[in-house]
């Protein structure tokens, strides 16, 4: 249940800057299974600072494997030449029998992040100190959240863009992200049914059949992302995610 908790995380952060406060709820759907997730996403700017909350639920089949499993991200920190620069990440992760918390202070003078965590289970409380093995300036909310003002307004890459940010892969944090062209562009929108702005997403970790994390993500011109897809689920079909209802200011 995992793997399709990733998706579900990486459909609903990757938004735009243009507006002052967003919510939007998102639906993921996996192959024959049906609806196996839902997620809440928002953004909130006031005075030069931002925080962005994600708040993931498992439906269906998937709540019952994953004990009731919810997930919740949150970024905050400032915002400095129409990026989002986070000073803390949180994840908190918890079903019905364990709670697990998260908490990445950012150091950016020092480029280091420090981790503080937390971990309940049959009533037992462990806390921890630690520093992570690399340095990224983003997490992985605020880094899609930026990924307009990277990309410019034409919403295409030059080839590939290696980005970095907390929370993504555990090596290095790395993300790699490029406009697919020709043959493999008209396949993706047919797989996706849209014709707008399409991005491959590469988290280089190894979900289910997909070797690096490839996910397919379809953005509006706002930079708001509609539809995302990871291929060839073993044997089951595609995972889904569809933005279902969004509210700007």
């Amino acid at each position: 249940m995992k793997k399709i908790f990733i998706i579900i995380f990486l459909v609903t952060s990757l938004w735009s800057l243009d507006f002052k406060s967003m919510s939007g709820d998102y639906d993921v759907r996996y192959g024959i299974f049906g609806k196996v997730g839902v997620a809440k996403t928002s953004l909130e700017i006031k005075d030069g600072r931002y925080h962005v909350k994600m708040v993931a639920k498992a439906t269906g089949f998937a709540k019952f494997l994953s004990q009731g499993k919810v997930e919740t991200y949150e970024s905050r920190g400032y915002i400095k030449n129409d990026l989002l620069i986070p000073e803390i990440f949180t994840k908190v992760r918890k079903n019905d029998h364990k709670f697990e918390k998260k908490e990445y202070v950012f150091d950016h003078k020092d480029k280091k992040v420090t981790v503080y965590a937390t971990k309940i289970k049959d009533h037992k409380s462990k806390k921890s100190k630690s520093e992570l093995d690399y340095y990224a300036k983003d997490d992985l909310l605020s880094l899609f959240f930026n990924l307009k003002p990277l990309l410019g307004n034409k919403l295409k890459t030059d080839g590939a863009i290696k980005l970095y940010a907390v929370g993504a892969n555990k090596k290095d944090g790395r993300v790699d992200i490029y406009t697919p062209k020709n043959r493999e562009l008209k396949s993706i929108k047919k797989l996706l049914k849209e014709d707008e702005n399409i991005f491959v997403a590469i988290i280089n970790q190894k979900i289910f059949s997909s070797n690096r994390g490839e996910l397919y993500l379809n953005l509006n011109d706002d930079g708001i992302c509609t539809k995302a897809l990871l291929k060839d689920v073993i044997f089951f079909g595609d995972i889904r995610g569809k933005l279902t209802n969004l509210k700007v200011d």
